[in-house]
């Protein structure tokens, strides 16, 4: 992400050579956690840690604990004991030669995950859970996300936009699915 810049003013593609570098950095089993010292080593020069990717379902976890305990409720979709959370090019991108370039890298290539959705929202039993998951379903793609999301049996279910407006619901939520908006379509 720092390499990108996406969201700050210094946006931009880096060249092959700064990816192939970062790329190198790339491995959780560098990352030491001390439960007992509470601390976080990284054993590589160079490696950082970006929770953008959990950060927000922990604070919807938060936010709803507080909303509960006050008998308030969030949202519009009908869920027990549940939470929806989303990732998608259409909030922290920046456009560069006619081409979207947003915050969701796929680490394989150290560029954005560019497979042909818009946005992937996730169903599971608390926020934090699913957004553990839907930044890494949204880079899987329609496909192998669909079938990924499908093996778990039920421990979360997606909603699967397309670039090109098409909407693909998994079936274990199709019941509790109702698509609103004439601009898109849902298939299965």
């Amino acid at each position: 992400m720092k390499l990108w810049g996406i969201g700050s003013a210094r946006a931009r593609v880096p060249g092959p050579d700064e990816i192939h570098h970062v790329i190198a950095l790339i491995d959780y089993r560098n990352v030491v956690l001390d439960p007992k010292a509470s601390t976080v080593f990284l054993k590589n020069p160079g490696m950082g840690l970006d929770l953008g990717s959990i950060a927000k379902g922990y604070a919807a976890d938060e936010v709803a604990r507080i909303f509960q305990a006050h008998g308030t409720r969030i949202g519009y979709v009908e869920i027990t004991g549940g939470s929806v959370t989303t990732a998608g090019t259409y909030e922290r991108f920046f456009e560069q030669g006619g081409k979207r370039c947003f915050h969701i890298l796929d680490a394989r290539t150290g560029y954005p995950a560019w497979n042909g959705l818009a946005a992937v929202a996730i169903v599971a039993g608390d926020s934090t859970t699913a957004d553990e998951y839907d930044t890494l379903v949204f880079t899987l793609g329609l496909e192998h996300g669909r079938s990924f999301v499908e093996s778990l049996k039920g421990k979360i279910e997606a909603v699967f936009i397309t670039e090109k407006r098409e909407v693909y619901v998994t079936p274990g939520l199709r019941s509790r699915f109702t698509l609103t908006d004439a601009r898109f379509t849902e298939l299965r």
